[in-house]
């Protein structure tokens, strides 16, 4: 018998809407002055900004 996983075993990107991750690179995910982006999750956003750290 199959089990399947539960909904929060999926990446956060994979759970958010697409409408919140286009926001989220809009404004809120780190980017190189170029607009190379340095975050590349939103959990590297989040781990960032818990640590006060600008670099990953």
């Amino acid at each position: 018998m199959d089990i399947a996983a539960p909904a929060n075993a999926l990446p956060i990107a994979e759970r958010i809407a697409p409408v919140s991750r286009q926001i989220w690179d809009a404004k809120y995910r780190l980017k190189e002055v170029d607009g190379t982006p340095v975050d590349v999750t939103i959990e590297e956003s989040w781990r960032r900004a818990a640590t006060g750290s600008r670099l990953r």
